[in-house]
């Protein structure tokens, strides 16, 4: 009687770094206690991103939307534009959580400055734009860590998997290999084995 092989644990799909958006914000609008939470808007005014992938600039006019739960948790949902080098418009919605003491999660809602070491702040923003050589991005999921500074939220932003994959076979690939990102609260990007669509992670961080 032959044994049945051992199921193998799933390997985590690969990161790649795409680029760095520093939104920055205006004075929150406090909505106040709801049925779902305390809610508080924060407009956005501006900002850049930059990165190997994506470079250009926040525009004016999107705004983050709290919901703060507990006083140890908020959930995050930022909707803006950017508008890439080329005039590309692309639009993102973020979906963020952000966990820490209510000592901590208090001094950023005054706007105080907090350590990133003492934050959970993790998302998941979605990119949509209608420009053909930016259709990758409708393809591809996106995954980022936060940062939180009294006048700007600062999103590392990394592709899950090879984007050059969601452009299909005749995708120029030199790209596939790019630049560390800065190092968010000590989270380091997996480090990749370069030049293929089904590369994994190696297991250190």
């Amino acid at each position: 009687m032959t044994q049945e092989p051992q199921a193998q644990e799933p390997q985590a799909p690969a990161l790649q770094y795409a680029g760095t958006l520093s939104v920055l914000i205006a004075e929150p609008i406090d909505v106040g206690p709801t049925p779902e939470g305390h809610r508080r808007i924060i407009p956005i005014t501006g900002g850049t991103v930059s990165g190997p992938r994506l470079k250009g600039r926040v525009l004016p006019g999107g705004a983050d939307f709290q919901i703060l739960h507990t006083p140890e948790l908020s959930q995050l949902d930022a909707r803006y534009a950017l508008e890439l080098e080329d005039g590309a418009i692309v639009s993102v919605d973020n979906a963020a959580i952000r966990a820490g003491s209510a000592d901590a999660l208090g001094r950023i809602a005054r706007g105080e400055p907090v350590d990133p070491e003492e934050i959970y702040f993790r998302c998941a923003p979605r990119l949509r734009t209608s420009a053909p050589e930016w259709d990758w991005v409708n393809r591809t999921l996106f995954v980022g860590t936060g940062e939180r500074y009294p006048d700007r939220v600062v999103v590392h932003v990394f592709a899950v998997g090879d984007p050059a994959c969601a452009q299909g076979p005749s995708a120029d690939r030199r790209a596939t290999a790019v630049d560390q990102p800065p190092v968010p609260h000590r989270v380091e990007p997996w480090r990749m084995q370069r030049g293929s669509c089904a590369s994994w992670p190696d297991g250190t961080r």
